[in-house]
């Protein structure tokens, strides 16, 4: 089997995370979330205190950072991620309110998993969290869904589409697995 990069995108409370740790499973592959683990500690000031253009830079930075795991990772088997480049992309051109391009010094994907739900269930998944952030409310996360449209507009062969409140989890990685295994 050839080693696969996968990433899972997607806005807050679609299950991403809760998906893509079942294929890494079924798969046998690494599991990474963006940013990594290293940046963790940061991740809350972040999103909490530092202004759009610093939060870009530092989720940039959890980026490159990712890649070069990503890139160790993928010498002994294949990778699965959460959130990457495009999540950045997509988040902080709504964020920023301007068009912001991906830089091409970063590995791509060999597909990537786009995750959906009924805004109904993304709002009743949110609202479980025990800590909302201030970058999921609907409104803000219907924005950036549309920026998540406009970057896999056109693009059949890369881009699994998934909506995780019509499908089991089951059914989700068998159909994500055969796609992109």
């Amino acid at each position: 089997m050839n080693k696969k990069f996968i990433t899972f995108e997607g806005v807050d409370g679609t299950g991403k995370s809760t998906v893509a740790k079942a294929v890494a499973e079924k798969m046998g592959a690494f599991y990474l979330e963006c940013p990594p683990d290293e940046f963790r500690p940061l991740k809350p000031k972040a999103d909490a205190e530092y202004g759009p253009d610093a939060r870009f830079q530092f989720y940039l930075a959890g980026n490159y950072r990712a890649a070069q795991l990503i890139a160790q990772m993928l010498k002994t088997k294949s990778v699965v991620c959460v959130w990457y480049i495009h999540a950045t992309v997509a988040y902080h051109s709504v964020l920023l309110e301007r068009d912001l391009n991906m830089n091409g010094h970063l590995i791509l994907p060999s597909y990537i998993v786009y995750a959906s739900a009924d805004w109904k269930i993304i709002d009743q998944r949110l609202k479980e969290r025990p800590n909302r952030g201030k970058y999921e409310t609907i409104p803000f996360l219907k924005k950036v869904a549309a920026k998540y449209d406009e970057l896999f507009h056109g693009r059949p062969n890369d881009v699994i589409k998934i909506d995780t409140g019509k499908e089991s989890l089951d059914q989700l990685v068998e159909r994500i697995c055969q796609k992109a295994f």
